[in-house]
């Protein structure tokens, strides 16, 4: 047993011979080589010398440097190196112009006093264009392969493929290749056909594998359809499809022209367009109106417009033409319809409305319709006619006085009196009526 159990780690470690025959060994010129280039210990290079290593047609140059690395590649057999040392003996420097024709004589600077007065002659000539240079192959690639592309689709060669290998699967003839061969030369005869057709001539007879493009599997795609069949056969196979139970309705625009002339006569027969067209009017005619008394009341041609009235309704009653004092009466009974006017608005909740309305809408005018109203009730306090429009309305409310409704009239008053004096505005009227 342990002379099996030797043999047989023996024959594990034994290598397995190649089937072809022992392997070749590298050779080990055949991988990238490189070469370093020093100075040998006791030796100095000369200052500023430059090294050139050539192996075959691949020659590395470079100035002196230790520890320097030379790498050649694409070495497949053993060669021989050159190693040439150079020295730098001088330099010069010289225009060229590629589009003019000259020619340099130049003294060559050097520092070695071996070689001073060395001078070159220098020709420059253009030999024409240069040749392009080619893209890199990366580029060339893409390219051809774009160019590919545009091939394929402009002759439409992957859909005509695609369309005859569906047409074997679904025939699957004996003989795959005849078949498709026969279908694309069918399928190029249709596509030829409607061309020959419409320039004019005479679309020439089918072959006798032309009825395998009947048997193509129809796609719903319009292209395909436009490049299939010509307008009789797209004619008949449409007439296999039954009839429509009731005609295409006609337009949209036409159906609601319909429904709209059939309104309008409806609501012109009821009566209904002429209402609809009155309370536009109206309501137009009252939003000018509004605007006009708006206008004339801030500009105050309102208040000179209610005088010349009066004074036309006096002339019209036998009267003579008011006098200055006749218009101070007929002024003060003014206000005291419109201080009554307010009241009975301050009553009903129309004048707190109105004021709402204001603020909301014109808050930069509040303090001014304030001021006017403390101004007008200041008047009226000292003129006794407040008084009088009070005192008139307690007689009308009965012997016990102004009732719920005066005193409610009494409160607001003195609220806006309170409210007046509070903001400052009470006196800036008081003051302003003082000093008129």
């Amino acid at each position: 047993s342990s002379n099996l159990g030797s043999r047989a780690k023996k024959a594990a470690k034994r290598p397995i011979p190649h089937p072809r025959g022992p392997r070749p060994t590298p050779h080990p010129a055949m991988t990238v080589m490189e070469l370093r280039v020093e100075s040998s210990e006791g030796c100095s290079m000369p200052p500023g010398c430059f090294i050139g290593v050539r192996i075959g047609d691949v020659q590395k140059q470079g100035r002196y440097e230790p520890q320097r690395c030379y790498n050649f590649e694409q070495v497949d057999r053993r060669k021989n190196a050159r190693i040439d040392v150079y020295q730098h003996v001088g330099s010069c420097v010289v225009g060229v112009d590629p589009d003019v024709k000259s020619m340099h004589e130049v003294a060559v600077m050097s520092t070695d006093p071996a070689f001073t007065g060395l001078r070159l002659n220098v020709n420059v000539q253009s030999k024409g264009a240069a040749e392009p240079a080619k893209p890199p192959r990366a580029e060339r690639v893409v390219a051809m392969k774009s160019q590919a592309r545009e091939y394929l689709a402009q002759h439409r060669i992957e859909e005509r493929l695609s369309e005859a290998v569906k047409a074997v699967l679904k025939h699957q003839p004996d003989d795959p290749t005849e078949f498709l061969c026969g279908h694309l030369r069918d399928g190029a005869a249709q596509r030829a056909a409607p061309a020959q057709a419409a320039s004019g001539a005479v679309a020439p007879q089918p072959g006798p594998r032309a009825s395998a493009a009947r048997h193509v599997p129809i796609v719903p795609f319009a292209s395909y359809y436009r490049e299939h069949f010509t307008g009789s056969e797209l004619t008949k196979a449409l007439r296999r499809f039954p009839a429509a139970r009731r005609p295409a309705p006609r337009s949209d625009a036409d159906t609601v022209r319909g429904h709209v002339k059939q309104s309008l006569a409806e609501a012109s027969g009821s009566g209904q367009l002429r209402t609809v067209m009155e309370q536009r009017k109206m309501a137009y005619l009252r939003e000018k109106a509004s605007e006009v008394l708006v206008r004339a009341s801030e500009d105050g041609s309102l208040l000179s417009l209610l005088e010349s009235v009066k004074a036309d309704q006096a002339k019209a009653g036998g009267r003579n033409s008011p006098e200055p004092p006749a218009q101070a009466q007929d002024l003060r009974l003014l206000k005291q319809t419109a201080r009554r006017l307010l009241v009975q608005a301050s009553e009903d909740g129309v004048l707190e409305r109105s004021l709402g309305e204001v603020r909301n809408q014109c808050p930069s005018e509040l303090t001014e319709l304030r001021k006017q109203a403390a101004l007008v009730l200041q008047t009226a306090q000292e003129d006794g006619s407040l008084e009088s429009v009070l005192a008139e309305r307690a007689g009308r409310d009965g012997p016990g006085g102004l009732g719920k409704e005066g005193a409610a009239a009494r409160m607001e008053t003195a609220a806006l009196l309170a409210k007046a004096a509070a903001s400052g505005e009470l006196s800036a009227a008081l003051a302003q009526l003082s000093a008129s």
